[in-house]
């Protein structure tokens, strides 16, 4: 059970802003109780890691180049699209069903593949083909 209390704490726009956009990561501000030690850790490591991540996303901005606004950068990029396309296959010799899995991702806006460019990331131009990694359960 996490309980968060930002009614009354004057420090609320400060942490909103600087707490990399997860202002329950910060339970000695907020206040997070939990039943176990366990989970308490696990939810600080989770936190840790979240805000780690944002802030190397921020200065790999930085450094090429293009402010530090993380949040703008993963709404641009959230436009790309990207669809696994699965084909029944039968084998001609013992006439047995299996699938072929293709990814295929479509083309960016003119926006986004210059956003990509100077980031340096480049996109698959060619279907791949991809492992089922869930197996199925039978049904």
């Amino acid at each position: 059970m996490v309980k968060t209390d930002l009614e009354n704490r004057l420090d609320h726009q400060f942490v909103l802003e600087h707490g990399g956009g997860h202002p329950h990561c910060l339970p000695d501000l907020l206040g997070a109780y939990h039943q176990k030690t366990e989970r308490v850790e696990a939810h600080i490591l989770v936190c840790f890691l979240s805000l780690a991540l944002w802030r190397t996303l921020e200065m790999w901005m930085r450094g090429k180049g293009l402010g530090n606004c993380a949040r703008q950068l993963l709404k641009e990029i959230a436009t790309e699209r990207s669809l696994d396309v699965v084909l029944p296959v039968k084998e001609t010799a013992s006439q047995n069903m299996h699938e072929v899995r293709l990814r295929v991702v479509a083309r960016p806006d003119r926006p986004v593949a210059e956003l990509l460019v100077r980031l340096g990331l480049d996109l698959p131009t060619a279907p791949k083909m991809v492992q089922n990694v869930v197996e199925k359960n039978g049904l």
